[in-house]
């Protein structure tokens, strides 16, 4: 698991026996498979490129380079540094992966592994999420959650402005579409329509940098 939770006493003077629960993530040791990507796929893969590819859903914590790495800054996440995102390709029924690595840092200054929550159909567009925290459990707040658009074919990185409060995102509804002239759209369904607000998209526009709905 990613968490332990430890019982600490209040020491205040109303709260008698009263405990609360903190709860810290356990070390991620050198041998634990989310530093450690498989060994194939990398440096290239070799051979033809697949019509198709599985992918692992989280990324790797692992500095791998090829002709697809990317990177860009880490200035909207307040972090000092780079992000670098590279993609290993390999044949089915073997499955393809994402290395994440950051310059100035190491992977303790997320609380999880980067995921993916949508990708192109037909394309090599992939958005990432990446999560700031000391826990998983910060992953629950929207504050927290930083998107990437990652682009294999070219290659490119972009941090993409947050969808804030006002286009509160359901992330598993997530869709990337690409436009004729080469950027793209995000389109999420708006995490909650309930009290009088109705269901809609939220839409984030490439060209733009801006969110709507």
């Amino acid at each position: 698991g990613g968490e332990e939770a430890v019982k600490k006493p209040d020491s205040s003077p109303s709260a008698g026996e009263g405990k609360v629960l903190i709860f810290r993530r356990r070390p991620i040791t050198q041998d634990s498979p989310s530093l450690n990507p498989p060994a194939y796929g990398y440096p290239d893969g070799g051979g033809d490129q697949p019509r198709f590819v599985f992918v692992e859903p989280c990324a790797y914590f692992a500095d791998r380079r090829n002709a697809t790495t990317a990177d860009c800054g880490l200035e909207g996440l307040g972090l000092r540094g780079k992000i670098k995102v590279t993609f290993c390709t390999a044949q089915p029924p073997q499955v393809s992966y994402l290395c994440f690595h950051v310059t100035a840092f190491d992977h303790n200054v997320f609380a999880t592994r980067p995921s993916i929550v949508a990708t192109e159909t037909d394309g090599g567009l992939v958005l990432l999420c990446v999560v700031v925290g000391d826990c998983p459990s910060d992953a629950l707040y929207r504050r927290n959650r930083h998107y990437f658009v990652y682009d294999a074919s070219v290659p490119e990185l972009k941090h993409i402005k947050q969808p804030g409060n006002d286009h509160p995102v359901n992330e598993q509804s997530f869709a990337i579409v690409r436009k004729p002239e080469g950027s793209y759209i995000l389109a999420a369904q708006a995490n909650g329509f309930r009290y009088g607000n109705h269901s809609h998209l939220c839409l984030y526009d490439h060209d733009t940098n801006s969110w709507s709905k």
